[in-house]
């Protein structure tokens, strides 16, 4: 019960990460901020605030080079989905690309199978169905041809982008599970944001990107960087938790619950436009996730 709880919290937590995300991007703010020096600042804050949390926490000693292996390319894949998110909320309406976020259910489909070796029910089935017909819905203008939702998603730079974050996302899930039952919550989280900063480093100067501290000792920069940074990173530690208390398939599912609360934002906040036809198509595509919850082989 306390898993599924916390998998709610992180699900409204995802939520106001998307909007903060949005409002520290937005170019038309004086003190906006790209989404890789974004990232980059997110993985640092999150590690500095985590080192006096360690003194209680058992580190590990050392690591096998099999285990540093998959580290590295769990880490990588983490880095990649953060910076990702940021764009998909910075180029996209959060009331669209919230809800694609449930896309992340079909793909376990594919993981778990891949990971654990599960065989899904028919029910399974059914439920992506559903899915897929509230994705149809979400950017669906049926005046432009059957097939013109499907086009306008791939044609859609945020939506593209959380397409991608979801991918890594549904790779990722039942990877952290495993670690967090092998290091524990904190150091796991820990050693995923230190292993991150330096990937990004690199990427950043190989791509000639601005790191500027001068930049970042500025108080809007610092405010926006912090709040986001305790945001993600209080919906990251809850969803760590909520993964070592109950199946990797309720917290995803149950988080998905943010594609709604992500539509109620878009309109509350950012005053996006055909809110209830969206509405309806997130509504839809958690009911794919309800149908897997509760008829699924899980």
């Amino acid at each position: 019960m306390l898993g599924i709880f916390l998998s709610l919290c992180v699900a409204l937590l995802a939520s106001l990460g998307q909007v903060a995300g949005k409002l520290a991007t937005k170019k038309s703010e004086i003190s906006h901020i790209d989404e890789y020096s974004l990232s980059l600042w997110i993985r640092i804050f999150s590690a500095l605030l985590l080192v006096p949390a360690l003194f209680f926490f058992p580190f590990p000693d050392s690591f096998s080079l099999q285990d540093s292996f998959l580290i590295f390319w769990v880490v990588l894949l983490s880095t990649i989905s953060t910076t990702s998110s940021l764009q998909a909320v910075k180029y996209g309406e959060i009331s669209v690309v919230g809800p694609i976020g449930s896309l992340a259910l079909p793909l376990l489909l594919v993981t778990s199978y891949i990971f654990t070796g599960e065989v899904p029910n028919s029910a399974w089935y059914i439920g992506v169905g559903i899915i897929f017909l509230g994705l149809y819905f979400l950017e669906g203008n049926l005046k432009n041809g059957f097939f013109s939702p499907f086009r306008a998603m791939f044609q859609d730079r945020g939506a593209k982008a959380m397409m991608l974050t979801t991918i890594i996302q549904s790779i990722t899930a039942p990877l952290d599970k495993v670690w967090v039952e092998a290091y524990g919550i904190v150091p796991w989280i820990f050693l995923t944001s230190i292993f991150s900063i330096p990937l990004m480093m690199g990427y950043m100067y190989m791509t000639k990107k601005e790191i500027s501290l001068k930049l970042y000792t500025q108080v809007n920069y610092l405010k926006k960087v912090g709040i986001l940074s305790i945001v993600m990173g209080g919906w990251l530690l809850l969803q760590m938790l909520a993964l070592k208390l109950t199946l990797v398939i309720y917290v995803i599912s149950l988080k998905r619950t943010s594609g709604m609360i992500s539509v109620l934002f878009g309109w509350l906040i950012f005053k996006e436009r055909d809110i209830a036809k969206k509405f309806f198509a997130s509504a839809l595509m958690f009911l794919g996730v309800l149908v897997i919850i509760f008829y699924g082989n899980i």
